[in-house]
């Protein structure tokens, strides 16, 4: 039960984060209207803007109803821990460890079945032949249940899943927009108009949220119990986690937050956020608009990292500078109806980093079948020696065979277990660890 109100606290915590982000992604505003008018709309052009990037995706017609089998490879190589691994046994393990991934493979199957409300989740890990891990998750109408070969001999049943229920009269898609919109409109509704000041530069108005974290607990819980009070929005959440209707903030979970303070600054000319700043402790986030571009910054004591972005049409452009707006790298991103490239080239002092992803659809049978590959390459280089190179590649089949035979009647009741599923789990994957580490 305490791992489940730890996720389910992270869920929340989450949902904040995302409308704090809200505020950072702002668009063009009315300068002559009330601070919270202000925040009001930010937070809901912040959630369109989200909702339309969602959109861009391909349309496959097997959103809902659909079969995917998968098979994952992971290439790991280091001759900087390998070299050290003949020297010093500390080291031993690191190269162990590298070695058994790129001998593992892992191949999964997911059947989503909204029409008759079953969907499972299978994965099955091999290292050289010799089974790793294998478990399943299946949910049957209102009904879920867990198998972890070697932990539980048949099929545990764990009671009600209300995962079907949000999904009865929309689809994914449509409660995902729904959770951006009613998030923005909630966070605003519920910051206090007390922790809001107005002050002024010579081209901004600048509206100041200040949040300590009295406040912060408090506009938290608010927003978690607005969540809950729309029916629509708890359903949705409860199918995701059961144990949402139980959730709340505590003390405990924001200790050592301190004060938030987040400045917007609006553009006493052209009526628009220019600027947006976050302040936490000794981090400082901001996000500043300025003609074309949008300049993201992350600043500590010790140093600022600044990611300037250029967007034309289907192609992004990234430059990450340093305190000193000296170049330390440059990002890529290349998007087509089919085909989405990111390219990462980054120099810090003697240390560089190539980092490359890549997913591509084909054979696309709009509501029919589709592949795709996605591929993640990277490789860390410094004075000269290679600390990593690794490629994970995930080849993936979609179709509308929804077709789940899972056979259910042996199933044990979790309630009669001696230990949680929770508890299963995590005795199984220390197995795991154990096995990669020798």
């Amino acid at each position: 039960m305490e791992r489940k109100e730890k996720k389910g606290k992270g869920l929340i915590k989450f949902l904040f984060f995302i409308a704090i982000i809200c505020l950072v992604l702002g668009g063009l505003l009315t300068f002559l209207t009330s601070p919270k008018y202000v925040i009001e709309n930010t937070l809901k052009t912040a959630s369109t803007n989200a909702i339309e990037m969602y959109n861009k995706q391909q349309e496959t017609g097997l959103t809902e109803n659909y079969k995917k089998e998968g098979k994952l490879r992971i290439d790991l190589k280091s001759d900087y821990y390998t070299g050290l691994s003949t020297m010093n046994e500390e080291y031993q393990s690191i190269s162990k460890v590298l070695e058994n991934l790129s001998n593992t493979e892992t191949d999964y199957t997911i059947i989503h079945d909204k029409k008759n409300q079953k969907r499972l989740i299978h994965i099955d890990t091999k290292l050289k032949d010799t089974p790793l891990l294998n478990a399943k998750h299946l949910i049957d109408n209102a009904t879920e249940y867990y198998y972890i070969e070697g932990i539980t001999p048949t099929y545990i049943n764990n009671g009600n899943n209300n995962y079907f229920e949000s999904l009865s009269t929309t689809t994914s898609k449509e409660n995902i927009e729904y959770l951006l919109t009613r998030l923005a409109e909630i966070t605003s509704n519920n910051i206090d108009e007390n922790t809001i000041s107005t002050s002024y530069d010579t081209s901004h108005k600048i509206i100041t949220i200040t949040l300590t974290e009295k406040d912060l607990l408090t506009l938290e819980n608010k927003i978690l119990k607005d969540l809950k009070n729309d029916d629509r929005a708890n359903t949705i959440l409860t199918g995701y986690n059961p144990d949402f209707e139980k959730m709340k903030i505590t003390q405990e979970d924001i200790k050592g937050t301190k004060t938030i303070t987040v400045n917007i600054y609006v553009d006493k000319v052209f009526s628009q956020v220019n600027k947006v700043e976050i302040n936490n402790k000794d981090n400082t986030y901001t996000y500043t608009k300025e003609n074309n571009r949008e300049i993201y910054t992350y600043k500590t004591k010790e140093q600022a990292v600044n990611f300037i972005v250029q967007k034309n049409d289907k192609r992004t452009e990234i430059e990450i500078t340093n305190e000193d707006d000296e170049n330390i790298g440059n990002i890529t991103i290349t998007q087509t109806d089919t085909n989405y490239d990111v390219l990462a080239e980054i120099n810090i002092e003697d240390t560089s980093y190539s980092i490359g992803y890549n997913h591509q659809l084909t054979n696309l049978k709009v509501g029919k079948s589709y592949d795709s590959t996605t591929s993640i390459s990277m490789k860390v280089t410094s004075n000269e020696t290679t600390l990593i190179d690794g490629l994970v590649v995930l080849e993936q089949k979609t179709s509308n065979d929804t077709k789940i035979t899972e056979d259910t009647s042996t199933s044990t009741l979790a309630s009669s277990l001696d230990n949680s599923i929770d508890d299963l789990l995590a005795q199984k994957m220390t197995t795991v660890i154990m096995t990669l580490l020798s």
